[in-house]
């Protein structure tokens, strides 16, 4: 679901002025009730554009951060100087002077349960289409939510006991991830390990 179709929903839904859904939508994403993806992603640190694996998962720090600016309208969110909140960014994060995203894409009926909106029909049939059926999830909408949870996971493991053979043993036993495969794991992985790069490196911290 692009922002636009997202933004025409909740006009019909709500009947208010568009400034008020944008912060509806900022507050349902900063709590992680639904999950936005960007196609694309400007992010500078230290005046370096930084790269990033495109479609972008967008982690909840970023959502979480004061002063940024969601419109669905325009399909952009920015955010100018972020550095000054240095405590809610990830390390490798930190120097960020600008994050600008737009082709913001939501998933239908993960948005539609999130406002109490019924699921249009368009989306209904897109669904039933899917290989992924029944209580199935679309494979990058997994991704999306493996990423995010090895991404809180990481914050927990401060001293980076657990390996990466640890995470996806944890993944196979959530019944959230009953339908993810490894190859999805491993993509999630690359994702996450690039906002913790330390994370990539083999074997055990020295002591554990």
């Amino acid at each position: 679901m692009i922002s636009y179709e997202a933004a025409s929903l909740l006009r019909e839904r709500y009947s208010e002025p568009e400034e008020r859904s944008n912060l509806r939508v900022l507050a349902k994403l900063r709590i992680g009730a639904i999950r936005c993806q960007a196609r694309y992603v400007h992010i500078e640190i230290d005046e370096t554009i930084m790269p990033i694996s495109l479609p972008w998962a967008v982690p909840k720090w970023v959502w979480g951060l004061p002063d940024g600016r969601l419109d669905l309208l325009e399909d952009t969110y920015e955010n100018i100087a972020p550095e000054k909140y240095t405590t809610r960014i990830p390390e490798n994060f930190r120097k960020i002077t600008q994050i600008n995203l737009q082709g913001l894409r939501f998933h239908p009926r993960e948005f539609c349960e999130a406002f109490d909106i019924n699921l249009p029909i368009q989306y209904k049939r897109e669904l039933a289409k899917s290989k992924y059926k029944n209580k199935s999830i679309p494979k990058e909408i997994q991704i999306a939510r493996c990423e995010n949870w090895l991404i809180n996971e990481f914050q927990r493991d401060v001293n980076k006991v657990k390996r990466k053979e640890k995470f996806w043993e944890l993944v196979k036993l959530d019944r959230q991830f009953k339908y993810i495969t490894k190859r999805s794991f491993e993509k999630a992985w690359s994702r996450a390990v690039r906002l913790y790069p330390e994370r990539a490196k083999a074997g055990r911290p020295k002591g554990t």
